[in-house]
């Protein structure tokens, strides 16, 4: 009975292994595309780069989305690279099927196995308590399922420390991104709201300057800029914030599954005593639930390594055409054309205040103030209201510098309220300049980067940065999800090495207990002394 038991457990096995087998052949022609892509990797980028057709790269990139999508009736999906599109998400999630598919495959087979072996004992085990003897089962026949366990052991050490290098690595790098978008986007937003801080500060005390009525148009666009300065603000941390959970989650599960089976491994290669059998069938069940877990993973990681592949050739896409690019929907320069109507609205307004100050200045020419010089206007007559301040003579000073100026002609009114000679400026009026000016200086301060944000200049460095950082993590992404590959397989043959000499070890540990049959002459300290001798042996 127990040859019987045994060919059904060799039967489920075989079963499964074939299922598994056809999916593996499946898995190895992702391995030979993803080292084809591997050796080519950048290229799209370098052509992306190098040429000046916008309408190339963006059919490669549409070419490299067209994928299965399982939420609409498994249809090619067509809508190119766009991350807020919940149909792109799927299309590429499913690109990991394989391992989902294996997975699922691998636990449910367990599952039936396990039910299987329980039914046949269930039934079968008063039947083979009526046997009233049984020989000892040779050890010459649980040696081979041990070394071959011991050797795919040790193996699957290796893939084990591939996937641990490659997850921490693929985390490190998905940080390093995070962190870059963060740093650009706060850099936009603060650049932004250094300048409409200035400008509402200067709104504050315009009704003490009804003739400079440049600062109108400051004062016109300052909401707009806040509103924009938000939307960066709120894209980037919603992002970044399910970004980052899902970076710690990964890599906490990835490492945690890695170093456990590699302790659950090493347990049931030293977990071999007959005393510590029920120990060893629980490290069995820890190791196949852990072979799916790596199944999982494969794919998880296989579908990461497609979208990094996506966000390169997008990232560099970008670079080369920022509105025709399918980032532009969530970049911070995707309105350009609004953003430089905008500054153009900036740089009338500055030009025109700077030229009502230089007015107020030749007014007071005739006043005995010598060092009063005209304010240096950086920017070009209308209609373009260019930014040029390399243009300043040298003898015109900086609107911020006026308050040094005024200061020593001001009337700071001592204890006795009387104001010392030549100092003919009220203290209220030089407050109303001084806060005016530093305020107007603030945004002179502050246009180049505001310039640099409008003219996409700021995103464009970043993209840099990203598509860098992007290679890298699409290389790790590969490594990570080829040594999940290697490592389920090797999981995959020695879990059914376990199981073999677990059930050899069962009916060893049975036919130990049942090898005397019992005498009707025998002593019972005879019979104890005899059953202690066969176990022994």
């Amino acid at each position: 009975m127990g040859m019987r038991m045994f060919c059904h457990s060799a039967i489920c096995l075989c079963s499964l292994a074939a299922v598994l087998g056809c999916c593996l052949g499946e898995v190895a022609v992702q391995i030979t595309v993803g080292m084809e892509d591997l050796t080519k990797i950048g290229t799209d980028e370098r052509i992306l780069i190098g040429d000046v057709n916008i309408s190339e790269p963006l059919s490669a990139l549409s070419a490299r989305t067209h994928r299965v999508d399982p939420l609409n009736s498994f249809k090619k999906y067509k809508g190119g690279y766009n991350i807020t599109n919940t149909h792109y998400w799927s299309s590429t999630i499913y690109t990991g099927r394989y391992g989902y598919i294996i997975g699922a495959i691998w636990i449910i087979g367990g599952l039936v196995y396990a039910s299987i072996l329980l039914i046949t004992r269930t039934r079968f085990v008063n039947k083979e308590s009526k046997h009233k003897k049984r020989f000892p089962f040779s050890d010459k026949y649980c040696v081979w399922p041990i070394l071959i366990g011991i050797i795919l052991a040790f193996l699957a050490m290796v893939p084990s420390g591939i996937v641990l290098g490659g997850s921490a690595k693929f985390c490190s790098r998905a940080k390093t991104i995070k962190n870059t978008i963060m740093e650009t986007s706060e850099e936009a937003a603060q650049t932004i709201y250094n300048v409409t801080g200035a400008v509402e500060a200067m709104g504050r005390i315009t009704e003490f300057y009804g003739g400079f009525k440049g600062s109108s148009y400051l004062n016109s666009t300052s909401q707009k800029l806040i509103k924009n300065a938000s939307n960066i603000q709120r894209k980037a941390e919603t992002s970044m914030l399910s970004l980052n959970k899902g970076i710690k989650i990964l890599e906490a599960v990835t490492i945690t599954s890695v170093v456990l089976n590699i302790v659950a491994v090493l347990a049931v290669l030293a977990l071999r005593h007959p005393r510590l059998y029920k120990i060893f069938y629980l490290f069995i069940i820890l190791c196949w639930l852990f072979t799916f877990l790596f199944w999982i993973y494969f794919g998880l990681y296989f579908f990461l390594y497609k979208f990094s592949g996506d966000s390169c050739v997008a990232l560099a896409e970008y670079m080369l055409s920022p509105r025709n690019s399918n980032l532009s929907s969530i970049m911070p320069c995707s309105e350009q054309l609004s953003a430089n109507a905008m500054l153009h609205d900036i740089r009338a307004g500055i030009h025109n205040t700077i030229d009502q100050v230089n007015k107020k200045i030749s007014a007071a020419k005739s006043l005995p103030i010598p060092d009063l010089e005209f304010v240096c206007n950086p920017f070009s007559e209308s209609p373009d209201y260019s930014y040029e301040p390399k243009n300043c003579s040298s003898n015109t000073i900086k609107i911020g510098d006026i308050p040094q100026i005024l200061k020593k002609y001001t009337c700071m009114a001592n204890d006795r309220g009387v104001c010392r000679g030549g100092e003919f400026i009220s203290a209220s009026d030089f407050i109303k300049v001084q806060v005016y000016t530093s305020s107007m200086q603030n945004i002179l301060d502050g246009y180049p980067g505001i310039e640099r944000l409008a003219n996409c200049q700021l995103v464009k460095d970043a993209s840099k940065i990203l598509l860098k950082e992007c290679k890298q993590l699409k290389n790790y992404a590969y490594l990570t999800w080829a040594g999940s590959v290697v490592l389920s397989i090797f999981m995959v043959f020695f879990v059914p090495m376990l199981i073999v000499e677990a059930h050899q070890q069962h009916k060893r540990h049975t036919s130990h207990w049942s090898v005397v049959k019992p005498q009707p002459g025998l002593e019972g300290s005879q019979m104890d002394m005899t059953e202690m001798a066969s176990i022994e042996v």
